[in-house]
């Protein structure tokens, strides 16, 4: 994937921003994201200064693509929707709306382009948080992305399934 993809707001265990870089070597380009005070001060500066961007790319799209396959982590993914909306003052969420959404974007994540998988990522995650000396990563989802992720963004019109 050509660009950022984990979100603007990522960050990374010592609360700095997460930015996405390359390193080339003869034909080959190595993506990761590295913490913005290692790139600025040193990389002894931050206990956990990079990753490897295909690692929690993958990561991230795998927790996206298990929502839909435990009923525990769908409704508990519909809970901390539901707050974030209340905070939000936006409107409500449904249950069968995120559901589709979800079983729809199983099936396609893996017939989409590069591109099209960062668009997704961009529409579906707020931020990543990476404590790489935890070993955690935390997701953060947009609350209105899980539900317009069925729409065509084109016409804002539901895509059949």
């Amino acid at each position: 994937m050509p660009a950022s993809v984990i979100g603007r707001g990522s960050r990374c265990h010592c609360d700095c921003a997460m930015l996405h870089s390359y390193t080339t070597k003869g034909n080959r380009r190595w993506r990761y994201y590295v913490c913005r005070k290692a790139q600025q001060h040193g990389w002894t500066s931050c206990p956990a200064p990079s990753l490897q961007a295909p690692e929690i790319e993958r990561f991230v799209a795998e927790q996206i693509k298990g929502i839909a396959a435990s009923p525990e982590l769908l409704e508990a993914t519909l809970d901390q929707v539901r707050q974030q909306v209340e905070a939000d003052a936006v409107g409500g969420v449904k249950e069968a709306d995120v559901a589709a959404a979800l079983v729809q974007f199983n099936r396609l994540w893996d017939t989409l382009t590069s591109g099209e998988k960062s668009r997704i990522f961009a529409l579906l995650v707020e931020h990543v948080i990476y404590d790489g000396v935890a070993g955690q990563v935390s997701i953060a989802f947009r609350p209105a992305g899980l539900q317009s992720l069925g729409n065509d963004p084109k016409s804002g019109k539901e895509v059949a399934a």
